[in-house]
């Protein structure tokens, strides 16, 4: 028997296991979150020291075990440098999601790494980091315990936080313009202020009235506007809040809220730099 056979296979699916075959991985089950995170399933065999390639629901083939683990590395563990960037990373893009499929997606959308979870997908015990881009796997508590990636904020934390940020920001600086408290927004919450309110995983908040008006001043007075020219009286008033430290949070679920990718921050070589789209461009964007 070939040590791959095809079955009902795809064109494209002997290249893609000669492909992943290339990567530097030390298991099995590295090996096979290589395949998962390619869209494969691998199954073992009952019988033989083999491994079922299903998608779809379909199976696309098999791979002798010992093909597998001629190609695996005895040992395989990231340097000192590059532990440090992915758990900065890491750290930092949990920070912005809500849930481990919002940061999985967004690892694999900004960096080419797939987050393979291992165990039930609503309680998993561990997780691989698949890096597409240096074809190389490691185990996830190289960087990050499962427990610590998972610790992700609930919205009325979120919002708390949010509300303080901007408070604190106004109380240091009561000039800032929206478009200056976006920018700080984006970078720490992965959110932004939009006509009056913040959005946050498919919730939002408005903003206290006089925080609103007072961003609405500081922005004509930075067009050269004399604020008296255009009073509040002239804006679609904002529905009455309670306490200013109170925490409901509102339900709207606008089509257009929220953070976007096309405020996209750009990590260079895993320094953490990144650039933001100057005032003006945000301006022009989030006013559509």
């Amino acid at each position: 028997m070939e040590e791959f056979e095809g079955r009902r296979q795809e064109p494209e699916v002997s290249d893609i296991v000669k492909e992943a075959l290339t990567y530097r991985y030390t298991s099995k089950a590295q090996f096979c979150a290589i395949m998962e995170s390619l869209g494969y399933e691998c199954k073992d065999d009952e019988e033989k020291p083999m491994a079922h390639l299903y998608r779809g629901g379909q199976e696309q083939g098999i791979i002798q075990v010992q093909l597998i683990m001629r190609h695996a590395l005895k040992d395989n563990k990231p340097d000192d440098k590059r532990r440090r960037q992915l758990r900065a990373i890491l750290q930092k893009y949990r920070d912005l999601s809500a849930n481990k499929e919002e940061l999985a997606a967004a690892m694999k959308r900004k960096f080419g790494i797939s987050l393979v979870f291992v165990g039930k997908e609503d309680a998993p015990y561990g997780y691989i980091v698949v890096d597409h881009k240096n074809k190389t796997v490691f185990k996830g508590v190289e960087f990050l315990s499962i427990k610590e990636l998972l610790q992700f904020e609930d919205a009325p934390t979120r919002f708390t936080k949010i509300k303080q940020t901007i408070d604190d920001l106004l109380a240091d600086n009561p000039k800032l313009t929206t478009a200056d408290i976006n920018r700080i927004l984006y970078r720490q919450f992965g959110t932004r202020i939009h006509r009056g309110t913040v959005s946050w995983n498919g919730e939002t908040i408005q903003l206290r009235p006089e925080v609103a008006e007072q961003l609405r001043q500081n922005y004509l007075a930075s067009r050269g506007i004399h604020p008296s020219a255009h009073t509040a009286t002239n804006r679609n008033p904002l529905p009455p809040q309670g306490d200013n430290r109170g925490n409901d949070i509102h339900v709207q679920s606008p089509a257009n809220a929220g953070a976007t990718d096309t405020n996209r921050e750009w990590e260079l070589n895993g320094n953490m730099d990144m650039s933001v789209d100057d005032e003006e461009a945000q301006r022009r964007k989030w006013s559509r």
